[in-house]
């Protein structure tokens, strides 16, 4: 079928094409659902809790070493009945969009570690920490999700 064909048909069903508007530039964390997480990984250098959502990534602020055991108690409250929507208006998250991840490559077998790259040329790169806890299958599950956003 070519374009004008499909056209004349949307037309003959009454749906005028040139009346569609864009509604969303960019996908956000509106009805987001939370799949799994990593307490305490290091995100460029940092610490940083990583929440793997239904729309994309939401980097949280790590917590210090000695609060660990809260990290891990605030993940699993944030697994159970998180919004992921009020998460990312937590001052210091960041929610990355799975259409924004140009590539995902796993640096290494032995451990969780990932170098992203952005359609805009940034890199970055996620790994475990040394307190490092995975949640709800984490590491497969990014390794999915890695795999659909990016093929």
């Amino acid at each position: 079928m070519t374009l004008p064909a499909a056209r004349q048909q949307l037309r003959d069903r009454g749906i005028d094409v040139t009346a569609a508007k864009h509604v969303r530039r960019r996908v956000s964390t509106e009805h987001a659902g939370i799949l799994a997480g990593i307490t305490t990984a290091i995100v460029d250098g940092k610490r940083a809790d990583l929440l793997i959502l239904s729309h994309g990534l939401l980097l949280m602020p790590g917590m210090p070493r000695y609060k660990t055991g809260m990290a891990r108690y605030r993940m699993r409250r944030w697994l159970s009945e998180g919004d992921a929507q009020a998460l990312a208006a937590t001052p210091g998250s960041r929610f990355i969009p799975y259409e924004e991840i140009a590539t995902a490559v796993r640096t290494t077998k032995l451990r969780f570690r990932w170098e992203l790259t952005m359609h805009d040329g940034t890199v970055m790169e996620l790994r475990n920490g040394g307190q490092s806890e995975e949640h709800a299958d984490a590491e497969n599950v990014f390794s999915k999700a890695m795999h659909a956003a990016t093929t």
